[in-house]
């Protein structure tokens, strides 16, 4: 399974040239626990993949993908704090069958630890945690 880190994240407004300078692989629309408004997109741009949050405000945050498993078909995104007593953690779990959903974690403080995996650390639950929203995908690639 492929995990992509989604660590020092940039945050920026959805009109500005970097936007523009990203190709769409697949756009999400949440079911779950997140605003109603909020928008998800696994995006390609001259720097790899990278997984975006639109705010309802329109603010966009760019996770650089930093985990993929060996096949390059899932992917894994996750931000956490620097200690895992500091914060909760994200983590997006994305199917290399872009028609598949997503999934979206969210671990509160004390229930996860921060693990060494490729060379960065993750956050990794300690105890089983359903995902906070099931992300459906609205624009899928032709196959």
């Amino acid at each position: 399974m492929v995990a992509l880190t989604l660590c020092c994240a940039t945050v920026r407004r959805g009109t500005d040239e970097g936007a523009r300078a990203l190709d769409t692989v697949v756009s999400y629309q949440p079911v779950g626990e997140v605003p109603s408004c909020a928008r998800y997109a696994l995006r390609r741009g001259a720097g790899g993949l990278s997984f975006v949050e639109r705010s309802p405000l329109g603010v966009e945050t760019d996770f650089p993908v930093h985990w993929v498993d060996p096949a390059g078909d899932h992917f894994a995104i996750w931000d956490a704090p620097a200690a895992a007593s500091e914060g909760f953690a994200r983590e997006v779990w994305i199917p290399g069958d872009r028609r598949q959903p997503a999934y979206l974690f969210v671990y509160r403080a004390g229930l996860y630890e921060l693990r060494e995996s490729g060379g960065v650390k993750r956050p990794v639950p300690v105890i089983p945690i359903e995902a906070r929203a099931k992300l459906e995908p609205l624009q899928v690639p032709p196959l």
